[in-house]
């Protein structure tokens, strides 16, 4: 081959063609790297809601598992009275842990940790590039 350089059919060198797809290629990449990042954020923002109501239910099981444990014994060792009220305060205390959790639970549920946007816009991508690439 000559030293000429390669020129196609539109009078592009093909420097300047490999040049122009690294630009692209770069553009894309990026583009998907930040809507990556947005959308991690979004779903970072939901966990945070999240995670505390359930740290929460879980210190109030654990207090409704102490009171159920001192009713225990008092209802063991006394014939009634305190054993009873311990019972009440505690089962309270399960309701109240149980719904906290449920919310907390259905927060994240709501929001899981898959970048489903970018997941979804990467195989649109893939699609395009199949079928670009059938079309040459």
């Amino acid at each position: 081959m000559n030293n000429q350089t390669v020129i196609d059919r539109n009078g592009k060198s093909l420097s300047a063609i490999i040049q122009e797809l690294k630009t692209e290629l770069s553009e894309f990449v990026q583009t998907r790297y930040q809507m990556l990042l947005a959308e991690m954020r979004e779903k970072a923002t939901a966990w945070k809601a999240g995670i505390p109501l359930l740290a929460i239910a879980l210190l109030l099981a654990l207090v409704a598992f102490l009171l159920f444990t001192g009713a225990l014994v008092v209802v063991v060792a006394l014939p009634l009275g305190v054993g009873w009220a311990l019972f009440v305060v505690g089962l309270g205390y399960l309701i109240l842990g149980f719904l906290v959790g449920l919310f907390g639970y259905k927060e994240i549920a709501a929001n899981p940790p898959t970048p489903e946007r970018t997941l979804r816009v990467l195989k649109e991508d893939q699609i395009w590039l199949q079928n670009e690439a059938r079309s040459v």
